[in-house]
């Protein structure tokens, strides 16, 4: 309301003279020499009606934050203005009324707009409530699932280790016997080599060939290696190392060679039945292998299902805090809006 100070203090002033303790005439010094009075049981008074709308609107006064001068003033003014009927009020407390009025309405508009953006942000944020909520449900729900599936992967992955385990002295004896197998067939496939070269000798060496004495002496070697008759072994050298051969010394190598060829099938056949029993050793091998790719395979799946697991645990984490802080905007709006309910209905 525009008024000054000096206007506000001669209102109080003239007020004050006008309230019914100034004018209520005063009590004589005897008065309070009477003695004392019997107690008399207290009578519940009614409430006035105009008494109570008075400090309804006294308090709302309160609550429109004008300046203190201006409320002070308002406040000592405005009973008696508002216990005098329209037409008996003078200028001044229809003036006072008036304020007290405007007053009331531009708080009572500003509250009603405070209100409205309060409802808007109550929806707004029960809104991001509801989302908040389907989160943490959906990754609650996801992470139910991650604990089915980890148990199930730590239940393959403990079946696959036990089986393992069962083929464990299995795989052991036949792990061996594969490494025996292979032993022998490499022997089997030197001493091919070494009879192939030696037939090879035979056919392409003569006297000018360097070191035949020694070439002849492996080759004799080889030959009862290889199996060859006394007598065969006995004249091989002599038959080898002739200058000018005999029929006999032809012969001789003619069946030195026939030896060797012969004693070549037979390595040949070995090295086919152990490449077979090799073969057949892997075949063996392969429920051990499978065994342990079961094995390999539930590891992968278990730590991927850890994985996952712990990803929706934060998620989880994650959503409660999210619904904790919109849990928190969501009282602050309720409220910030109960505040305005309340101020309108003064």
């Amino acid at each position: 309301p525009p008024c000054g100070r000096p206007l506000a203090q001669g209102v109080l002033f003239r007020l004050r003279l006008l309230t019914p303790q100034a004018m209520a005439p005063k009590r004589s010094a005897g008065a309070s020499s009477q003695g004392p009075k019997a107690k008399v049981a207290r009578k519940e008074v009614p409430v006035d009606p105009v008494d109570q709308a008075v400090d309804q609107v006294l308090s709302a006064i309160k609550r429109c934050g004008v300046q203190e001068e201006q409320q002070k003033l308002l406040l000592e003014t405005c009973p008696i203005a508002l216990r005098t009927l329209a037409l008996d009020r003078n200028p001044f407390a229809s003036q006072v009324f008036g304020w007290a009025q405007q007053l009331l309405a531009e708080y009572g508009s500003a509250v009603a707009e405070k209100d409205a953006k309060a409802k808007s942000v109550v929806g707004a944020v029960d809104d991001r409530r509801s989302e908040a909520a389907k989160v943490k449900e959906t990754a609650e729900a996801t992470v139910a699932d991650c604990q089915a599936k980890l148990s199930t992967a730590k239940e393959a992955r403990q079946q696959a280790q036990e089986e393992l385990k069962a083929r464990s002295a299995e795989l052991k004896a036949t792990l061996k016997e594969k490494s025996e197998a292979a032993a022998s067939e490499a022997k089997i496939q030197a001493t091919i080599a070494e009879v192939e070269a030696a037939r090879a000798l035979v056919m392409a060496s003569d006297h000018e060939t360097p070191g035949f004495k020694k070439i002849v002496a492996k080759i004799v070697s080889q030959l009862k290696a290889a199996g060859g008759e006394e007598g065969l072994v006995a004249c091989a050298a002599s038959a080898l190392e002739a200058k000018e051969r005999t029929s006999f010394d032809w012969t001789a190598v003619n069946y030195i060679t026939k030896q060797f060829d012969t004693y070549h099938t037979s390595k040949k056949q070995e090295l086919a039945d152990q490449q077979a029993l090799i073969a057949k050793i892997d075949e063996s091998l392969v429920p051990h292998k499978q065994a342990a790719d079961k094995l390999t395979a539930a590891k992968e799946v278990e730590s991927a299902a850890q994985e996952a697991l712990r990803a929706g645990e934060k998620a989880v984490k994650d959503a409660k805090a999210a619904k904790g802080a919109v849990e928190a905007d969501f009282m602050e709006a309720e409220v910030m809006c109960a505040s305005c309910m309340e101020a309108r209905a003064e």
